[in-house]
């Protein structure tokens, strides 16, 4: 399962789509769900998934990530 932790970032918001651009999970660490591949109840097949994530440190400082992953079944 995909997670965060709150023990450096203050905030972690990261949204999780497919190559389609539909967003399949919203990932917030203050209610921590993570992601365990599935979308709807069913399981995600393989594949390259892609991600969009704001990250906030215990500073205040802002870091915008995004990129791609395997989901490897």
């Amino acid at each position: 399962m995909l997670s965060v932790d709150n023990s450096f970032y203050k905030e972690v918001r990261l949204q999780i789509f497919d190559k389609y651009g539909k967003i399949l999970k919203n990932i917030d660490q203050k209610i921590n769900n993570g992601w365990d591949g599935n979308f709807n109840g069913k399981r995600l097949p393989s594949n390259d998934y892609w991600y969009n994530a704001i990250l906030i440190d215990v500073n205040g400082n802002i870091l915008k990530k995004n990129g791609h992953f395997s989901l490897v079944r």
